[in-house]
């Protein structure tokens, strides 16, 4: 009984500290600024058109994988701030831009470049899409 209710108020603590003010307006920032570098990152590396093979993986590995991680890790107070049909709507590009760069990674790696540059196409319009989604859901919220 002393374990579960130790659960229960670990529980309660880390959900309001989850939605406190402070951060909430860090993770909006989060969200925000590293989108934004997805983006622009991946935006550079359509724009250049040479990355292939081990290149490609490895601009990816560098410009993308920790700002995907950093999304990720303040997804969760998207409920909070935006409500949960934006967190959906965001998400849904978000985790879609997000597959196609591991389906880019992976063809890259089996040498199949052309299917790489499709599908870092795709991405680039996944993660546009959730950006503008973001964008709307601060705006509907301030």
């Amino acid at each position: 009984v002393g374990a579960l209710a130790g659960l229960i108020i670990a529980k309660t603590q880390a959900s309001a500290m989850a939605r406190s003010d402070e951060v909430l307006e860090v993770n909006r920032s989060e969200l925000r600024e590293s989108l934004q570098n997805i983006v622009r990152d991946l935006g550079e590396i359509v724009g250049d058109g040479s990355a292939k093979g081990a290149v490609l993986r490895d601009r990816i590995d560098l410009k993308l994988r920790d700002d995907l991680r950093r999304f990720a890790d303040a997804r969760s107070s998207m409920v909070h701030l935006f409500g949960l049909q934006a967190y959906a709507d965001i998400m849904s590009s978000f985790a879609a831009g997000e597959r196609y760069i591991n389906r880019v990674w992976s063809a890259s790696a089996d040498g199949y470049d052309e299917e790489a540059e499709t599908y870092l196409g795709k991405a680039v319009q996944q993660f546009v899409d959730a950006q503008q989604q973001l964008q709307q859901a601060t705006q509907g919220t301030r």
